[in-house]
């Protein structure tokens, strides 16, 4: 690029200890058929010589920047990179990856061409050592193009409520174009000094996307190796990430003004929930780096459980997690601290939406995915609800029944002499409220997200 010349892209690339490939990774950037771009290199503390090679393209190139900083994770050198980013465009790179030549100048004129914040594209995975054959390669990990997205101009919360569940959401960074003013003027930077720094960085750039689009290319390349992220274990960095997006996610689903963006942060927490599965992994007794952690985070979602100052949408994703935990847990040899977790969150739970009242009679009204995840939850946490449960079904059938207990007709709800029905549901929730109160007139409801 020359001097004076308008920078198309900008690529900012985090280095840590990956000396072995980060020379492949910059060539496949230096081969760009697009020549308008700038590489911003933010070395985060690496002691192999991933800082030499780094040194060495800088004093080759005028185009390419280093910055260096402590070991702060790859969230805080990307968002160093994109504070002195000067390009219309900014790609956010791996340092273990390859991009095809052709990925920046398709990608520029594809934006260029229909307005957009971001252009969406494909990757191919390959192994870093082809002797390695006990490694799988997942190819179809990132192929999206069997998934029926148009070529047309999209929204995010549109594409994303669309194609969410089918696998259309890729939680990285490395598939996307973006403009650097999007990226601006919606505040889009990465939480700092973590792990996952990518899950909740994904969801705000699609919450706030106008204009995306989808090219059905390959256009980058993904190295599978052992020791990555991707392909470790549970590790307590991994599981701290976890504990900052239980803290995040709920201000964000907070702040939506709209159901459909609401419930694209519902698919982001259900993840975040799942992955404290994976604490049974650590069998049979981790360390303290894991459990002092832990047991601090456990005090908190009891805490928020109990607490009547809380959202009910909190509480009732602090219920989620809790059972996830104590599913995780539940086979730790010390059974001292995974007992004083199930006491802690009992004491929460036990009294949750009247579960606890053993005078009371309680419908659920709901037998899907909704009603069996939150009741599943509150039975590993505090055992049998102690009062009568039933569950209420727009159509029940005779003796059908749901998780052990009976499902009932609606319509039948003034019968049942209920003291509280929990709504569980959120895609019809408006119609099965307004066929509750014309069965059961005011008897008093609410609502699980």
């Amino acid at each position: 690029m020359s001097e004076g010349q308008k920078i198309r892209t900008s690529v900012i690339i985090p280095v840590y200890n990956t000396a072995e490939y980060l020379e492949e990774c910059l060539d496949s950037v230096l081969t760009q058929t697009q020549k308008e771009f700038e590489l911003i290199l933010v070395d985060d503390g690496s002691d192999d010589g991933s800082l030499e090679i780094c040194e060495r393209y800088a004093e080759r190139y005028p185009f390419v920047t280093l910055l260096r900083q402590e070991h702060l994770y790859q969230g805080t050198a990307r968002n160093r990179g994109l504070e002195i980013a000067r390009g219309e465009y900014v790609y956010f790179m791996d340092s273990d990856d390859d991009i095809l030549p052709e990925l920046f100048e398709k990608a520029y004129e594809i934006c260029e061409r229909d307005g957009l914040d971001y252009l969406m594209f494909e990757s191919r995975g390959f192994l870093y050592d082809p002797k390695d054959t006990s490694l799988e390669v997942p190819q179809d990990i990132f192929d999206r193009t069997t998934l029926g997205i148009e070529d047309r101009i999209y929204t995010g919360p549109e594409y994303w409520n669309r194609f969410y569940n089918h696998h259309g959401i890729l939680y990285v960074c490395w598939l996307h174009y973006i403009r650097r003013e999007f990226l601006l003027e919606h505040r889009l930077f990465y939480e700092e000094r973590t792990y996952f720094e990518d899950n909740d960085w994904i969801l705000r750039m699609y919450l706030s996307a106008e204009r995306i689009r989808f090219l059905p290319e390959q256009l980058h390349l993904h190295r599978w190796r052992r020791g990555s992220n991707m392909l470790g274990g549970f590790t307590a960095g991994l599981m701290e990430g976890c504990f900052r997006m239980h803290r995040v996610l709920p201000q964000i689903f907070l702040s939506c003004e709209t159901e459909e963006k609401r419930r694209m942060v519902r698919n982001v927490l259900d993840l975040n929930i799942r992955r404290f599965g994976r604490l049974a992994e650590l069998l049979p007794m981790p360390g303290p780096e894991y459990t002092e952690p832990l047991d601090r985070f456990c005090l908190a979602v009891a805490e928020t459980l109990s607490s009547e100052d809380v959202p009910r949408e909190v509480r009732a994703f602090s219920l989620l997690t809790a059972g996830e935990i104590l599913k995780g847990i539940r086979d730790w040899a010390d059974r001292d601290f995974v007992d004083r977790q199930r006491e802690r969150f009992r004491k929460g739970a036990g009294d949750y939406y009247h579960l606890g009242r053993q005078e009371e009679r309680v419908a659920i009204y709901g037998t899907g995915k909704v009603s069996g995840r939150f009741l599943t939850a509150y039975r590993e946490i505090a055992g049998e609800p102690a009062c009568s449960l039933c569950f209420l079904k727009t159509r029940a059938e005779e003796g059908e029944t749901f998780l052990g207990y009976p499902v009932m007709d609606v319509h039948r709800a003034g019968e049942l002499g209920l003291s509280f029905c929990l709504i569980a549901s959120t895609k019809y929730r408006d119609e099965m409220i307004d066929s509750l109160r014309a069965a059961a007139g005011d008897v008093p409801w609410d609502v699980v997200e």
